[in-house]
């Protein structure tokens, strides 16, 4: 019907739908439509049912009715209903109505495109569904036309404009404004429970002010048909799934295949790879052409059930589509479209997931794996599937997902394959060792010997999983500070791997990796060195560069080589190793070490100021990534404390290395070696501010338990005794300061030699001592060996180079290697 006339609104208006008052986002898609309507008159705006197009449509109007003489709206599902609508557009437009429908419409669309009356027109044919039957009825010149459609599939010239389903800001405005009561956290799981579909959204909220029912959660997991009625996607989606079925049965039968993958994108890739007989004949000619693949797809698309990502190959279903079809079929098919789903996962496995050429084809796998519950299947492809995704996730840094899925399978596995299975066992150690990544180490621990008692008895004493498992039992001995139990198992567990895998084999390589650990955290750096300059060029060799396990021997290598002193060949290795950690992931506990190492090594050098940022921005992320109670976060710490007291920002670097220590205490015990090591940087630092007593206290203690606990001969233990003669020394405690002095100074140059940088620094105290005891005589000697020896070592330039020469005493600080 004709609307009165108005300086705001147009002369003839017809069928436009009232506005809706609670319309919530698309500002983005009205202002492209209205900013390319002079250059393509005809506009499609289409997308899945429910997404909002008629909104869309209808909002538009009454922003912009001003702009227009005449606005009709004509229902276009087929041909039927856009002839009767153009009936009564021509009474409104008072031309004859003489002949039939069609010449009713010719002269409709006729009078339109000769702009006689008026080039200021609208119309919106919503919901059409084929482009040549809506073609017929759309004046090509002046005008402007609005198309709603699911069909994407609409020949030039018109601009397009896919409308998807709501970001999730704009899910949890919709319901802000039409459930008040619900909270932000529920908005957003509801949101994401119904896929963030506009009109579900809208049609729960609605059923919530008429039936009372705050429950956000009716909407969780797998619907019931009366639910997807009342959300209002049963009638929206219904036809389309009957046409696409009846124009295109394979395109339709994948279609139902995708609902029971993941919501993530599904690789055509991945599809084609599996080019496997075990699935309908529809489907097997699908996969076997990349073509046919390729026009299923583009089907699906068109009718707006999914979203091609042409450049990836790939295509995502809304996860409440996929739910609705899941709940569409019955039992028996859905089995059966699990076990091909299942079946096409299987056909794809890339291969060992350590090796990072495969980590690709892992990820298109693996949010395909939890939906299709891979790790409920009894055949055993898939069970070996299973497990590889879980190791995949280990080896990307994802720890909490590696576990996650370990549980999952091994909450099956235990009863249906038995404790004792090797998938089961392998599961089983593959959780520890995620765990132990995650900070669980108790948890971790008691597992790993549990399967050290079960594993030689259902495998045998050599088999690789047990050799493994004991490799863990070596790390958890040295991270209880057992260094020499932990020796003792690595040695032996290297040996026997060896002699049973070969010395290339991964796990003999995770055995000398583990050995090394050892070596250095008992002091023997040189041994540490060797042990890791050999599994680094194993690793290369069958991992290749940008591998975790390469990495890891990377920053072990490094920390070796800063441990000995010779910070060039530290930096050299670095270097060229750089671009390899780049290609790894950002949050891999690897690649948050190498950022420490790298920090540390800067401060070795000499580089205080452009260690302190680094050195902050890898503790914030560390802490962020991991715990706050993380050993990575302690280590990471550590070293941020011993860069603030370089930069000299006494003050911060104190409160940072109480806040260390007392973590340390808290996750390990106070006479733990890491613990011992933090209480001597905090002594420094007290040191630095003035603290005399305290710093004395602290480092007459942590020297006492560190003899006790690690011998005369640790390297913590002589650089204890080099900052407690400076307490000493402070104290004008000369001749005791002298003595400990030189009683560290033999130390360190018999085991580490004599330009070693301990050596070094505590000769050059004991030249202090001396001469503040009067023993004047070898020390002008032995001044001037030590400053031409830390020139030589450290430069010219370098700040403990200008310190020594200025007769200042020297401090040994420690940082830590987490493994």
């Amino acid at each position: 019907m004709a609307k009165a006339k108005s300086s705001r609104v147009p002369a003839i208006w017809g069928n436009v739908p009232p506005r809706n008052a609670h319309f919530t986002g698309r500002s983005a898609i009205i202002a492209q439509m209205r900013e390319s309507r002079e250059q393509l008159a005809r506009q499609v705006v289409h997308g899945l049912g429910g997404v909002g197009k008629t909104e869309i449509a209808v909002e538009y109007i009454y922003r912009f009715e001003a702009d227009y003489d005449l606005v009709w709206w004509i229902p276009a599902e087929n041909r039927e209903s856009i002839r009767a609508t153009f009936v009564s557009l021509s009474s409104a437009l008072e031309l004859s109505e003489i002949g039939g429908l069609d010449s009713v419409a010719t002269r409709v669309v006729d009078e339109l495109r000769s702009g006689r009356r008026s080039h200021r027109w609208l119309l919106v044919f919503d919901n059409a569904n084929d482009p040549e039957v809506v073609g017929r009825f759309t004046p090509n010149a002046l005008g402007h036309v609005i198309i709603t459609s699911r069909n994407s599939n609409w020949r030039s010239p018109a601009a397009c404009f896919e409308v998807d389903v709501f970001n999730r800001e704009e899910s949890v405005e919709l319901l802000g404004k039409n459930w008040p009561r619900l909270g932000p956290i529920d908005a957003c799981e509801l949101a994401a429970n119904l896929g963030d579909v506009p009109l579900a959204l809208s049609r729960a909220a609605a059923f919530n002010r008429q039936s009372g029912m705050q429950a956000a959660g009716t909407y969780k997991g797998e619907f019931g048909k009366d639910v997807y009625e009342h959300l209002g996607v049963e009638a929206a989606w219904r036809p389309g799934l009957e046409g696409l079925a009846a124009k295109h049965p394979d395109a339709a039968q994948l279609f139902k295949l995708f609902a029971f993958f993941g919501p993530e994108p599904i690789s055509g890739q991945m599809l084609l790879d599996a080019r496997i007989g075990e699935l309908t004949a529809q489907l097997s000619g699908i996969l076997r052409n990349e073509a046919h693949l390729g026009r299923a797809l583009t089907q699906i698309a068109n009718g707006s059930w999914g979203r091609i990502d042409g450049p990836r190959r790939t295509i995502i279903i809304n996860p409440l589509v996929a739910r609705w079809l899941r709940a569409d079929v019955g039992r028996e098919e859905s089995d059966e479209y699990i076990r091909m789903g299942r079946t096409i996962l299987v056909a794809t496995n890339p291969g060992p997931p350590e090796e990072v050429k495969n980590w690709p084809r892992h990820e298109r796998l693996s949010p395909h794996i939890r939906a299709l519950r891979l790790y409920l299947s009894s055949e055993p492809a898939s069970q070996r599937l299973t497990l590889d995704q879980i190791r995949y996730l280990y080896a990307i840094g994802d720890y909490a997902a590696s576990s996650e899925l370990a549980r999952l399978a091994l909450s099956w596995w235990s009863n249906e394959l038995g404790p004792d299975h090797e998938l089961t066992l392998a599961a089983e150690l593959q959780l520890s060792e995620a765990l132990r990544r995650l900070g669980e180490h108790k948890h971790a621990t008691v597992l790993t010997q549990k399967l050290t008692q079960r594993i030689p008895i259902a495998l045998g004493e050599d088999h690789e999983l047990n050799l493994a498992a004991l490799t863990s039992c070596g790390a958890d001995h040295r991270r209880e500070g057992d260094l020499a139990k932990a020796l003792k198992v690595d040695q032996d567990c290297l040996g026997r791997s060896r002699a049973a895998l070969g010395g290339n084999h991964p796990r003999t390589m995770d055995a000398a990796h583990n050995l090394a650990a050892d070596r250095r955290l008992l002091g023997d750096f040189a041994k540490a060195k060797e042990l890791d300059e050999s599994t680094l060029q194993n690793r290369r060799e069958k991992r290749g560069d940008s591998s975790p396990e390469t990495l890891a021997s990377v920053n072990s290598l490094v920390f070796d080589h800063i441990l000995l002193g010779d910070y060039a060949e530290a930096k050299r290795v670095l270097e060229t190793s750089r671009t390899s950690a780049v290609q790894s992931r950002s949050a891999h506990l690897s690649l948050l070490q190498a950022a420490q190492i790298e920090c540390v090594l800067k401060r070795k050098l000499g580089e205080h100021e452009k260690a302190l940022v680094p050195a902050e921005a890898n503790f914030a992320q560390t802490r962020s990534q991991l715990t706050n109670h993380h050993d990575q976060t302690l280590a990471a710490q550590m070293t941020l404390v011993n860069a603030l007291r370089a930069a000299r920002d006494f003050e911060r670097a104190e409160m940072m290395a109480e806040q260390n220590l007392s973590a340390f205490i808290d996750r390990f015990k106070a006479d733990h070696p890491y613990t011992l090591g933090c209480a001597v940087n905090l002594a420094i630092v007290r040191r630095r501010l003035g603290q005399h007593d305290m710093a004395m206290k602290l480092d007459e203690s942590t020297l006492q338990s560190l003899r006790i606990t690690l011998g005369q001969d640790h390297p913590y233990t002589i650089a204890a005794m080099v900052n407690m003669a400076n307490n000493l020394a402070e104290a004008s405690r000369s001749r005791e300061a002298q003595a400990l002095s030189a009683d560290a100074a033999a130390r360190s140059r018999a085991r580490y030699g004599a330009n070693h940088w301990y050596t070094l620094a505590a000769e050059a105290n004991l030249a202090l001592d001396q001469e503040a005891v009067g023993l004047c005589s070898d020390t002008a000697a032995l001044r001037d060996r030590v400053k031409q020896q830390v020139r030589l070592q450290l430069g010219p330039e370098h700040p403990e180079t200008a310190n020594i020469e200025r007769g200042r005493r020297a401090e040994i600080d420690i940082d830590l290697l987490m493994l």
